[in-house]
This record gives C-alpha cells, sequence and structure tokens, in this order.
C-alpha cells in the first residue's frame, strides 16, 4: 500500500472550471491534495506578466488527468472550452 501512496506523488490533474464553480473546484482539489495528487488550476503557476494561455496549455499537457466541473457557467465559458479542446 506504501508503494501506491507514493504513486500518487508523481501524478497530476487538471480541474477545468469557471470562476462561479470555484467553491466546487476548490473542494475537490482539496480532496486530491489530501490523496497525495498534484493538482492544477488555470491560476496555478501563473505569474504576473506570463501569458495565460501558454501557462494553461503547459498545465493541461503536463497532467496525467483532467477533471472538468460542468455547469452552466462552464458550458457558456469561453476560457473553458480552450482548456476543453486542449485536453
Amino acid at each position: 500500500m506504501c508503494f501506491v501512496s507514493e504513486a500518487h506523488k508523481s501524478i497530476s490533474i487538471f480541474i477545468s472550471h469557471n470562476a462561479e464553480n470555484n467553491d466546487e473546484a476548490q473542494h475537490y482539489e482539496d480532496l486530491l491534495s489530501k490523496a497525495g495528487f498534484t493538482v492544477y488550476q488555470y491560476s496555478h503557476g501563473l505569474r504576473f506578466g506570463d501569458e495565460i494561455s501558454k501557462t494553461i496549455t503547459l498545465q493541461i499537457n503536463r497532467c496525467h488527468f483532467f477533471i472538468f466541473i460542468v455547469s452552466d457557467y462552464s458550458l457558456n465559458s469561453e476560457w473553458v472550452q480552450r482548456e476543453l479542446g486542449l485536453a
């Protein structure tokens, strides 16, 4: 079982969501992080002056899994649709 716990540390997950679903996305991030996974959302790793679309593309490409939080807000979000297309 220790092997499985250590394996989690090398598995990364991107959570795609609209800002209206921040609380839900944070809830999933907390659960997954506590389980030992590395979790990213669009704002993670962004620094002032970074090109947002380039950073998001790199994050999504590096992740093993992609979670899409479906809501009316995310279905109508141009950014979320871009993330979904990249995934």
